[in-house]
């Protein structure tokens, strides 16, 4: 494995930015296992992700699983696939070495924010003449709110937890 593996592997478990903040909620090692438990329920105990172009290894599978203590990292990579048993002691000390106050305090942000717009939405019926002007009026500017504080929350989450190989930016 390579250090570009272990990045990628506690980038990995936090797409979302919602669940690294959540993750940075549970201190230490043992709360991470807790938290920790919950995601890996919800995809029945097994997380993966295809590598992107430009990413070491691209277009191979990476699989997460619960390991005693941590987690299993396994790259499906050609010619020799590689695994990594990463324990949550260690992702609890890179999250503490880059969350700091400042990164925090914007993730904070940009999550609260993401999601007090979501709640805002509700779907039912709006009296607008046509679909249209229902687009016009509310959906497109509904739309491109939701998706400037996703990109913002996106860019909080990659100051705490970077990829291995930067992406471009989408803007």
């Amino acid at each position: 494995m390579t250090d570009d593996d272990f990045v990628m592997a506690v980038r990995g478990l936090f797409d979302d930015p919602a669940a690294l903040l959540d993750a940075l909620d549970h201190e230490g090692a043992k709360a991470l296992a807790g938290w920790s438990a919950g995601l890996f329920a919800q995809h029945n105990d097994r997380l993966s992700y295809r590598r992107l172009a430009g990413e070491p290894d691209a277009g191979a599978t990476a699989w997460w699983r619960p390991a005693p203590g941590g987690f299993r990292y396994e790259v499906d990579a050609t010619p020799q696939p590689r695994v990594l048993d990463v324990s949550w002691g260690e992702v609890s000390a890179y999250l503490s070495r880059r969350a700091t106050p400042v990164r925090y305090a914007r993730l904070c942000a940009t999550v609260t924010a993401v999601r007090e717009h979501d709640r805002a939405y509700v779907p039912s019926f709006v009296p607008f003449r046509t679909p249209e002007a229902w687009a016009e009026a509310f959906s497109r500017p509904w739309s491109k709110k939701a998706s400037e504080l996703q990109l913002a929350a996106a860019c909080a989450r990659d100051a705490i937890v970077p990829a291995a190989v930067p992406h471009p930016s989408l803007f």
